[in-house]
């Protein structure tokens, strides 16, 4: 089905707030899964899938970086980012993951070790089109 994505992203540590997509895409969804897929905007340029269900997701981001992050609400996960200058593995805490049918919504740490190194917000608004 067609959607209108709306991701807004707001690093808690920063203030600082970015759209990430306001875009028409296809959405495959059932009653146990979703996954899309949008393309971001310069200076980003890159390619973002979005798969998960009501429990957990992960997000694959595919352009000047790879990165692989999974997101499951009150856990400790590992995400892994290749870069020029090679492969690496980060500690992700997630305080929240809300998925209904209409919103996605993420709080999480990237840590290193015990030590907060960001906090971010991710919410992801889907609207139906007909």
């Amino acid at each position: 089905m067609k959607v209108f994505v709306t991701i807004k992203q707001k690093n808690l540590t920063t203030s600082e707030e970015q759209t990430l997509c306001e875009s028409v895409c296809e959405m495959t969804q059932t009653k146990e899964s979703f996954e899309f897929t949008y393309h971001e905007e310069k200076p980003y340029d890159g390619t973002v899938k979005i798969s998960g269900n009501s429990f957990s997701c992960q997000i694959h981001r595919t352009a000047e970086n790879t990165s692989i992050l999974k997101f499951s609400s009150q856990q400790k996960t590992k995400g892994r980012i290749q870069s020029a200058y090679g492969e690496f593995e980060v500690d992700i805490y997630t305080h929240v993951y809300h998925k209904k049918e209409n919103i996605l919504a993420i709080e999480y740490d990237i840590l290193n070790g015990s030590e907060v190194l960001e906090k971010f917000r991710m919410m992801a608004k889907f609207k139906k089109l007909v």
